[in-house]
């Protein structure tokens, strides 16, 4: 019973030295040498130039044609407040960006206008005078007494209209005869005539510019109130008389800085009244525009 069980371990152990001696050997087996790489083979010695030969040039070679792909645009971009669009974009109707604006030239601001002035003026003048015709007879010498006051007002730049009141002396002394209402005079007569003209006036300005030189033309209607006035020897007549009267002027204004300068003369045409005859003179002003 005992010699099949000894066969079986006898067999055991011979397989088992068996795989035991296999891996011994094939654990102290030497590793197989690296390859050694082959030498590369000598290159061949150059070849000796050739002379160059005229060759007939040969066309290149047909190139395939290959299908060229369209770039693809960029789809459009909606219009957002405070977004700048990107550049390049094309514009469309419903409000799409389209490619940045030119940029806007650059102008100078107008120039501010220049201040029209005062709405009036008042123009004040020293008057000088000389009688015409009757008035040149009753009193004969150039008066250098004299004052005028006019008002104007602004309707357009050119038409101001407004209001004119004076004051002129007009005398002589001298020995004559001089006969007024069947009354002579005759020896040293003095005669004194007191004008205070009172006229609506209207002036029209040829310029403009308040800056500038303005020649003008103006009219004024109206009354006079005259004072009339004979001294000879003790005896002294004098009458006041109310005459209707116009007269018309030519003036300049300078400008002379916050004021101008106005130079102007006028005649004085005022109809016979309450027994006198006309009254006609001539101004010469110079004054000042406020």
């Amino acid at each position: 019973m005992t010699k099949p069980h000894s066969a079986l371990f006898t067999s055991s152990l011979a397989l088992t030295l068996h795989f035991g001696a296999g891996e011994a050997q094939a654990q102290t087996k030497p590793a197989p040498a690296p390859a050694t790489p082959a030498a590369a083979p000598a290159a061949p010695p150059p070849a000796a130039p050739t002379p160059p030969t005229a060759a007939a040039p040969s066309a290149p070679p047909p190139l395939a044609a290959s299908p060229v792909q369209p770039a693809e645009a960029p789809p459009p971009q909606q219009a957002q407040p405070g977004n700048p669009p990107p550049p390049g974009y094309a514009g469309t109707p419903n409000g799409y960006y389209s490619s940045y604006p030119a940029a806007p030239v650059y102008e100078p601001p107008p120039p501010a206008p220049k201040k029209r002035g005062r709405p009036d003026t008042v123009k004040l003048t020293y008057a000088t005078a000389v009688g015409m015709g009757p008035t040149h007879d009753f009193a004969a010498d150039f008066s250098f007494i004299g004052f005028a006051a006019d008002w104007r007002t602004r309707v357009t730049e050119a038409f101001w209209p407004g209001f004119t009141v004076a004051w002129q002396v007009l005398y002589n002394k001298e020995y004559r005869t001089l006969s007024h209402k069947d009354v002579t005079f005759s020896g040293t007569v003095a005669t004194t005539l007191n004008v205070f003209p009172i006229l609506a006036d209207a002036d029209y300005f040829f310029m403009t510019d308040r800056d500038g030189i303005r020649p003008y033309a103006g009219i004024g209607l109206g009354l006079y109130a005259a004072e009339h006035r004979i001294d000879w020897n003790i005896w002294t007549v004098q009458d006041t008389s109310w005459h209707f009267g116009f007269a018309p002027e030519l003036g300049v204004v300078l400008p002379t800085g916050s004021v101008g300068l106005v130079l102007t003369t006028k005649f004085n045409y005022a109809f016979a009244s309450g027994g006198w005859d006309q009254i006609l003179y001539w101004n010469f002003n110079i004054g000042v525009e406020l």
